[in-house]
């Protein structure tokens, strides 16, 4: 009997061929976390690989088979975000910038150098499953290039025999030691007083009314007292006017 397009690229997609009784397994752990819909695709992708370390053939087939959705969905989603991986990752992980700073400060020495140490190229992890080599495009941190990231913990202005000791570190047991801070002196002015701002005093209702009547009474007094300063002030003399006689008088004189 032939199967139908949908269960061949559901059941028989390249390399998520495995172990039905390992399928059933991780259906049962995918079932306990997350509903049967499609939208649920990428958390389910993350669950696995926070469960297993990287996506797993098995893991793949068993969200394809859960979610009834083709294989070859899952495997492009999956192949299309950088932070799902399809082989296993060491256990510390060692990220070196390959950004135009860190690039110009020799960068490609430390990528050279350490897989030479390591036995491994970049994207690769080591036979013991302790450190994966890694590159990324540009860290954003070019005032430490060349920086190297490990575990999340920034290395700047590394070089090949300082790369190597980490990474012996590592493998020893040891946790890479993050790089002092460089002390920054206290050149802060000290803080100025604050102000304590005076709360406005609340008027109780009612009180509106008699300060307006209160302002009124005032202008009409200044107004009175005004008056009576005017009417106190001696009258002008009135030059007189210029008679006929007068004018006579004056061509006589």
């Amino acid at each position: 009997m032939q199967k139908t397009q949908e269960q061949q690229e559901t059941c028989e997609f390249p390399g998520l061929a495995g172990d039905p009784a390992e399928v059933d397994k991780w259906v049962s752990k995918i079932a306990k976390k997350f509903e049967a819909r499609s939208q649920y695709l990428i958390p389910i992708l993350q669950f696995i690989q926070a469960e297993a370390g990287f996506l797993a053939p098995d893991a793949m087939r068993a969200a394809s088979q859960y979610l009834k959705v083709p294989a070859s969905k899952v495997y492009g989603v999956a192949s299309f975000y950088a932070q799902f991986y399809f082989e296993p990752r060491g256990k510390n992980t060692v990220t070196i910038c390959r950004g135009t700073a860190c690039h110009v400060r020799g960068s490609a020495r430390l990528v050279d150098e350490l897989s030479k140490h390591l036995g491994i190229d970049a994207g690769g992890t080591t036979q013991d499953m302790l450190i994966t080599m890694e590159t990324v495009a540009c860290v954003g941190a070019c005032a430490l290039a060349p920086l190297v990231v490990i575990n999340g913990s920034a290395h700047g202005r590394q070089t090949p025999t300082s790369l190597k000791k980490l990474a012996d570190g590592i493998r020893g047991g040891s946790k890479p030691i993050a790089p002092k801070a460089v002390p920054v002196k206290d050149t802060e002015t000290k803080p100025r007083p604050v102000k304590k701002v005076s709360k406005k005093k609340t008027v109780p209702k009612g009180t509106a009314k008699s300060a307006v009547k209160k302002k009124a009474v005032k202008k009409k007094a200044v107004k009175k007292k005004a008056v009576k300063k005017k009417a106190k002030r001696k009258p002008v003399k009135k030059i007189a006017k210029k008679t006929k006689t007068a004018r006579k008088l004056r061509r006589k004189r």
